[in-house]
């Protein structure tokens, strides 16, 4: 194309301006690839994808029309300014990627689609340029297409691109967190003609969705369970369709939080980003080289061995298509099966790595395939073709795993992507142009090879510095074990009771001693239960920090807003009254082990995960079953525990939307909207409950527990009721949404008053009439369109205006007093602040007071419920104290009164606590002069088996004892401290296991009880629950500082301080007498909790 401007009769300049072609594009790619990154994550993926296709269909356009080599600069900048799929496009793939093992196959999947355009892109630009020189049969002269000579492959490419486009609006899904959930119509529409060509239902779309809802229209009705579930009785089957609910281990990358552009890049995502450039330059500098270096027409000059040698290869337009499209169909084989097993195999890094150390000896060779003789000339080209593919196949996915595995959070993974891809065409830019001036100039000195040893060289730099990349197993933000990430919000309000005091206790028909444990989260307490709910054990319960509305600390209480926020949430005291709380890690065979402890002595385990994911755990439900095989275990989920949608998030207005409450909610000719509570969420506790008491009678006669599955997407089809029989039995779809009116009852809806709203029910001719008298309209009860019913339903706006008009004359509560003792069903639409101090609210005491520990008195929703036994009624426990709590729940835990718990669980359980807000906040709530004193004190001494490090500032991890102070003020103290493990008197082991019986009893050392006795007598310290945690702190440290003195064994180093053992003692033993005196003054504040 370039040859056809006639700019030039010199070859050696031909190359430059290919080269400026290609640098016009990728440079106008370059100051954009940010830019629609970030619009990506404005706008979603899919717009973009469509408007890149649509901007280089105007860009192939206008380049197919170009007469001149401006214009047609001109035409590619303006497709690379158009054009920002590449980084968009990485993000996709990252994005619909969550495991490491699917990474080599999934990043093969878009160079594999590359591939393939590289097989038909340069054979059909070969065969279709110049249409009037190649086929003169059906392209005469004189037609548009000898003016235009390149126009014809470029019109073909927008016929490809127009069914691309259309492809994508139709069929191609949203991946971006935030915007795949609102509607695509565009899919609706693909939907639609997919079911009317095929006569099947397709998939469910994007329709107002979350992850893991669908709108069914055309789902079948039902879905055969596997064995072992099934409705109960003679019922029939229903649909029971899964989801994902919640699970320790999820966080919606979604949530992940926005990070300045400075926190995006760390070391090794800069070097990868430089890596990908580097790549890009000298692959680009090659594929432009190849083209000119098979069209060059040969040298008759003898060559100057070993670098003087001019000359290509002189083969035809069509030879060299036919080439590039053989290498497009082996890059395409490679791409598919030689790269995932590559990469399985070596690894991600290495296989990286591999490629670049070789890749610079192909570009020192490939100048001297000119030397061969002709009848190796050809077998040499492609071989060098085959191993740049190879090379280009490993590397250029490896690079993008890489940076996908780099990247500090998943947030700003479009932005990462977006520079990368930008850094690229950057160096895409400058490549062709640089590395055509290159060979233009070694063609001037006779040297053909220059321009390919110095891309030899950049690659060589490249290679080298692959060295200082890291090899990252998993992105920062993806969850770890300890840290997964919920899937959904909540999904049930419901019950777990504690543990009974004894395992194997005889059953009793009460439901308060039936023992239950409740490892689901945002559940609500019902009447009789006594919940041990099982929480994240850093963070606890997400609803702890929903809000506002915050219930303030009361005065008295500032340590506990600075440490644990705000106040209590709203939310969290509406869910969770008369519930326990256990930090529980399930990462650790300790925190397991409890959990399974728990399962044995309890009747009921409920929980909300997703289908599956308790198993690594080993707290599914065949392992609890085997340890306790009369358990009801109660799993709540979005869909079930099988089905087609069973990895779905299980939303409650998710469900509301797909299984049809939403589409028959709202106004009349509104759109849908969601019910103001979690209703699906709520109905779904209730059928819970019932489940669980049917099953518990069921157990009661045949002494066997089992398994019960409940799904929203189940109890939302259930309670369509009347809705779902009228379309089953009349074949037809619902009426829509009514707002408050009824479909099939005339008058019946709220109306406006003078201030207000008033509901008005006429459910039959009588409650009609008395409307008539109310309104003073008697006429009506006798015109002939309002007689019955079904003329009212007729003539449904008519009346239904006329009766407005009437009621707007007065007030709602005019209104109320006319209608009062009429007999008609009416009622005010009030908010539910007036609801709640309604006169009849009060009467039946839906309010309610309790004591809050810190935040005083607050007010409550009371249960709903009235017995007429006393015992029968919820019972409120006493005041208790922190500590009184922590004592009676934990030691309700064990087989024995006391509870035996070892302190090497690391995390594993952390507090017990009703009272503390944040379970996750602090496990020390010492003072924080007095830590330091402590510290202090024990600085000049070795702390034997006890290495303290600084996870942050905020965090210090005693990796024995492992305690947590988060306080970044305790940083400058720790500092000045050098802690070692390897000095250590004779006599004493090594290891000392400690434990502790329950949460306030006797700490001591399998050494000797007695040895802490002594110690204790020895400070002269008071046997309070403050100062034998306070010995548990420093335990380790005096046991060996008094070693000599007490136990009269060994000797001790001490750092070389000018200072005896005695003198030191008696220097500091005042001191923490001190410090215990003024600890037992705070000692209604101070939690140590040794685990």
């Amino acid at each position: 194309m370039v040859e056809s401007f006639e700019l030039t009769n010199n070859e050696n300049q031909t190359s430059v301006y290919a080269g400026m072609l290609i640098t016009a594009f990728a440079f106008a790619e370059f100051s954009t690839g940010m830019l629609w990154g970030r619009v990506s994550d404005a706008l979603g993926r899919k717009p973009v994808l469509i408007m890149g296709l649509i901007g280089t269909t105007i860009s192939m356009i206008s380049f197919g029309f170009s007469s001149s080599l401006p214009m047609a600069i001109i035409s590619r900048a303006l497709g690379g300014l158009l054009n920002g799929n590449v980084g968009v496009l990485q993000t996709t793939v990252a994005e619909l990627v969550t495991k490491k093992e699917h990474q080599p196959r999934a990043y093969s999947i878009m160079p594999f689609v590359w591939c393939l355009g590289s097989i038909i892109g340069p054979a059909m630009g070969g065969a279709l340029a110049m249409p009037c020189e190649s086929y003169p049969w059906l392209f005469p002269r004189g037609t548009l297409f000898d003016q235009y000579p390149f126009l014809l492959p470029n019109l073909v490419c927008v016929v490809i691109l127009a069914c691309g486009i259309c492809t994508g609006l139709l069929f191609l899904e949203e991946t971006h967190a935030q915007k795949k959930h609102r509607r695509d119509i565009g899919l609706e529409t693909g939907k639609f003609i997919l079911y009317k060509i095929t006569g099947k239902p397709a998939s469910p779309t994007n329709i107002d969705k979350a992850p893991g809802s669908g709108f069914g229209e055309f789902d079948p009705l039902t879905v055969d369970p596997p064995p072992g579930y099934q409705s109960a009785g003679n019922s029939p089957r229903l649909s029971s369709t899964t989801a994902a609910s919640i699970a320790t281990d999820i966080e919606c990358l979604d949530g992940a939080p926005n990070r300045g552009l400075s926190a995006c890049f760390n070391r090794q995502v800069i070097l990868v980003i430089v890596g990908y450039a580097i790549l890009a330059y000298h692959s680009v500098s090659f594929d432009t080289l190849m083209p000119v270096f098979l069209s060059e027409e040969r040298s008759q000059a003898k060559p100057m061995l070993p670098f003087r040698f001019s000359g290509g290869f002189g083969l035809s337009t069509k030879a060299i298509g036919l080439m590039m499209a053989v290498q497009g169909i082996y890059s395409m084989i490679a791409q598919l099966w030689l790269f995932p097993i590559i990469v399985r195999r070596v690894g991600t890094l290495t296989a990286f790595r591999s490629v670049m150390i070789v890749w610079p000896l192909l570009y020192l060779a490939v100048p001297y395939l000119v030397l061969l003789p002709d009848r190796f000339q050809h077998t040499g080209i492609y071989i060098a073709l085959l191993i740049k593919i190879t090379f280009h196949v490993i590397a250029f996915p490896s690079n993008a795993i890489l940076l996908a595995n780099a990247a500090p959070s998943k947030a700003v993974l479009g932005t990462i992507n977006g520079v990368a891809a930008s850094a690229a065409c950057l160096a895409r830019a400058f490549g062709p142009t640089v590395t055509g001036s290159i060979h233009a100039a070694g063609l001037k000195f006779g040297c053909n090879g220059l321009a390919w040893w110095a891309g030899g060289i950049i690659c060589a730099i490249g290679a080298l510095e692959s060295y200082w990349m890291e090899e990252w197993e998993v992105r920062m933000d993806s969850e770890t074990p300890e840290e997964e990430q919920p899937v959904c919000e909540p999904l049930l309000h419901a019950t777990s009771v504690e543990a009974s005091d004894e395992a194997g206790s005889q059953r009793r028909d009460s439901l308060g001693s039936m023992p239950q444990l409740d490892l689901s989260r945002h559940k609500e307490s019902k009447p009789l239960a006594e919940v041990i709910k099982i929480e994240h054990p850093t963070r606890g319960d997400d609803t702890r920090a929903w809000g506002p509305p915050f219930a303030q600390h009361t005065q008295g209480f500032a340590e506990e807003k600075a440490a644990k926020g705000p106040g209590e949430s709203a939310y969290f005291a509406s869910v969770n009254r008369n519930k326990k709380s256990i930090g529980l890690s399930f990462q650790t065979p300790e925190g397991v082990n409890i959990l399974h402890e728990l399962a044995k002595s309890s009747d009921v385990l409920v929980e909300n995960y997703v289908p599956g994911s308790l198993k690594k755990y080993q707290l599914d439900y065949e392992t609890v079953h085997r340890i306790n095989p009369s358990i009801i275990y109660a799993s709540i989920t979005g869909y079930g525990q099988y089905g087609p949608y069973s990895r779905r998030a299980g939303y409650d207005v998710m469900v509301e939307a797909e299984f049809g409450l939403m589409h028959i909610t709202g106004e009349r000719d509104g759109p849908p909207v969601k019910v103001g509570v979690a209703v699906t969420d709520l109905t779904t506790g209730l059928y819970t409950c019932n489940a669980i008491l049917a099953s518990l009678l069921h157990r009661s006669k045949s002494g066997e527990g089992q398994h019960v599955d409940v799904a929203l997407s189940d109890v939302q089809t259930a309670t369509l009721a009347n809705i779902a029989s009228s379309v089953l039995i009349s074949g037809e779809r619902d009426g829509g949404r009514w707002g408050t009116a009824h479909p099939s009852i005339v008058p019946y809806k709220g109306f406006k008053t003078a201030d207000g709203d008033i509901m008005l029910g006429g459910g039959n001719d009588r409650l009609f009439g008395i409307i008539c008298d109310k309104v003073k309209k008697p006429e009506w009860k006798t015109d002939e369109r309002f007689v019955t019913n079904k003329v009212r339903v007729e003539n449904r706006v008519l009346l239904e205006a006329m009766i407005e008009d009437e009621t707007r004359k007065k007030t709602t509560q005019q209104w109320l007093d006319i209608l009062q003792d009429s007999g008609l069903p009416y009622a005010a639409i009030n908010d539910v602040k007036s609801t709640l101090e309604l006169d009849h609210s009060q009467a039946r005491g839906m309010v309610t007071e309790v004591e809050h520990e810190t935040c005083g008195t607050m007010k409550l929703v009371s249960p709903p419920v009235k017995y007429s036994e006393p015992a029968m009624a919820t019972e409120e426990e006493g005041e208790l104290t922190a500590e009184e709590r922590w004592k009676k729940e934990l030691n309700s835990l064990g087989k024995a009164p006391v509870c035996k718990i070892p302190l090497k669980l690391h995390r594993a359980i952390f507090k017990t606590t009703t009272a503390d807000i944040n379970v996750g906040n602090a496990l020390l709530s010492l003072p924080l002069d007095i830590l330091v004193d402590i510290l202090e004190f024990v600085g000049p001494f070795a702390m034997y088996n006890v290495t303290l490090t600084c996870k942050s500032l905020t965090r210090v991890v005693f990796d024995h004892q492992r305690l947590l102070y988060p306080n970044p003020r305790l940083t400058s103290t720790l500092s000045r401290f050098e802690y070692r493990s390897d000095v250590l008197g004779a006599g004493f082991p090594g290891q000392l296991p400690l434990y502790v019986e329950s949460p306030y009893t006797e700490v001591h050392s399998v050494a000797s009880l007695a040895w802490m006795q002594h110690l204790r007598a020895e400070l002269d310290l008071i046997d309070t629950p403050c100062t034998r945690g306070i010995m548990h702190f420093v335990t380790m440290e005096l046991a060996i500082w008094f070693g000599d003195l007490i136990m009269k064994k060994g000797s001790l180093r001490l750092r070389n301080n000018g200072s005896t053992r005695e003198q030191q003692l008696a220097e500091t033993l005042p001191r923490f007498q001190r410090w215990i005196t003024e600890l037992e003054h705070r000692i209604d504040q101070t939690m140590l909790i040794a685990y």
